[in-house]
């Protein structure tokens, strides 16, 4: 059995297609995003689809909890509003900074684009805000130090089975 997880938009308009309409796979579920409080968000995207969230209460009868789950939020914090970024590196001039801040958020309100990001992926544009971004990334510097053991044991597990070991 092979299982795979990607952004709505590539899910929309490559997964389904070409998978789960022919009847080669099946949509278990989607991640919903996670607010910059840590609060999930129904994805009005997979209205056909239960959220990680509502299957997981069904199955165990109550709602996630604990590091796992923390860690989960925290990651999806980023890959929900945060897939579709620009980045400068550190030092870059601020007229600079500026000009790409300007530029995308024109770009994500332009009604040609966003019409033609839907046609394309099936799904709205659904971006994080300046604001949004900078409370995200302000998180790793203070990053719950029980995320940080997780992902310490999850990435040294990973080095071990890249080397043959378990």
């Amino acid at each position: 059995m092979d299982s795979h997880s990607t952004p709505d938009h590539t899910y929309r308009s490559v997964v389904e297609p070409s998978y789960v309409k022919p009847g080669e796979g099946a949509g278990l579920f989607y991640f919903p995003s996670v607010d910059a409080e840590g609060n999930t968000e129904s994805n009005p995207n997979f209205k056909d689809m239960k959220s990680f969230v509502d299957l997981y209460t069904e199955v165990h009868g109550k709602p996630p909890s604990g590091p796992k789950w923390k860690t989960m939020k925290w990651i999806q914090t980023y890959l929900g509003k945060m897939v579709i970024s620009v980045y400068a590196p550190p030092g870059t001039p601020k007229a600079i900074v500026e000009a790409l801040r300007t530029s995308f958020a024109a770009t994500a309100l332009d009604k040609e684009f966003v019409a033609d990001y839907l046609r394309q992926f099936n799904v709205p544009l659904n971006i994080a805000t300046v604001q949004e971004g900078q409370k995200f990334f302000s998180t790793f510097n203070n990053t719950d130090p029980e995320i940080l053991a997780l992902l310490k044991k999850y990435g040294a597990r990973a080095k071990r089975v890249k080397k043959g070991s378990k």
